[in-house]
């Protein structure tokens, strides 16, 4: 099974975007992958980096133990590891497709610019780099990788983002009798009298934010 296109969960206060799929990939075999999102993530971290590459080990004059080969590499951040190049997915059998769903947590967390990137990723379903050598390459966004999100449903992306999604929403807790039930499914020894505390503070914390 393929998701076929991206997928937003659009989280309601006290939802929980992450639990849902996290359930999801153990029911379905997918592996899962996830992304802290946070408002200082640069292209690092979402695609790649060229860095100096360090001598690993000395021996014990502290003399290094062999030449390095190269003095930098790219470092491949969260969504370029899970890319293939041309040559390698015209090679790659059907056993090593294994379906995959990169999570992103909190969308809205990651900035603009690092959205837009990502949205032109999905578009095309590919982007070419430049090796260590400065060498173009392009890496292809497989069909067996499949990106989910999460943010609130009051998001500010623009359309031209948020409609490349299939967007899910993910309702909050409604009510004491579906609190009951979430809570007895963790701690099935819970008491009534605590559940019904838990209920009387999250009420106030709601009403008071």
């Amino acid at each position: 099974m393929h998701l076929n296109r991206p997928v937003a969960l659009l989280e309601e206060d006290g939802a929980d975007a992450l639990n849902l799929i996290r359930k999801f990939a153990h029911l379905s075999g997918y592996q899962l992958h996830t992304l802290w999102s946070h408002p200082q993530m640069t292209r690092m971290h979402l695609l790649d980096k060229l860095a100096p590459v360090f001598q690993e080990a000395f021996d014990r004059y502290g003399i290094r133990e062999q030449d390095l080969s190269e003095e930098f590499m790219v470092c491949a951040g969260f969504l370029l590891r899970y890319m293939v190049t041309e040559d390698e997915y015209s090679l790659m059998a059907d056993k090593q497709k294994e379906q995959k769903i990169l999570f992103f947590n909190l969308m809205d967390a990651i900035p603009e610019r690092q959205r837009v990137l990502l949205n032109e990723i999905l578009t095309t379903g590919r982007i070419t780099l430049q090796d260590a050598e400065g060498n173009p390459v392009t890496y292809i966004l497989p069909e067996w990788v499949n990106i989910v999100v999460s943010s609130p449903t009051d998001h500010q992306f623009s359309s031209a983002f948020i409609n490349r999604f299939l967007s899910i929403r993910v309702n909050g807790i409604s009510d004491h009798s579906e609190l009951e039930a979430v809570i007895r499914n963790r701690f099935p020894l819970v008491r009534e009298e605590e559940i019904a505390w838990i209920d009387e503070v999250s009420r106030s914390v709601y009403e008071y934010d």
